[in-house]
């Protein structure tokens, strides 16, 4: 866990919100936050979200995570803006 800022995670619930797994940490460096998620099927999920890079500057990432194991593969898909008229990302399949 990342004490001295934003902190990116992820949990699931397979029972309508009764009880959740527990969180697992997706991104520390310095997510904004701005997440969509798809689901691959009944254990991954496809994920994107924005970081910070600089002042003016994001990136937009992207991830598959396993239910179980949690992010699987992540990379940096684009460089982006960092201020709110950037807009969020958003999956399409």
């Amino acid at each position: 866990m990342n004490d001295e800022g934003p902190v990116l995670r992820y949990v699931s619930s397979n029972d309508l919100g009764e009880t959740f797994s527990k969180a697992i940490d997706l991104d520390v460096d310095d997510p904004i936050g701005r997440v969509d998620v798809k689901f691959i099927d009944a254990d991954h999920a496809l994920l994107v979200w924005m970081e910070n890079e600089s002042k003016e500057g994001a990136l937009i990432k992207g991830g598959v995570v396993g239910f179980e194991k949690g992010m699987m593969d992540s990379q940096t898909l684009v460089r982006t803006g960092n201020s709110r008229s950037s807009g969020f990302p958003k999956i399409e399949i």
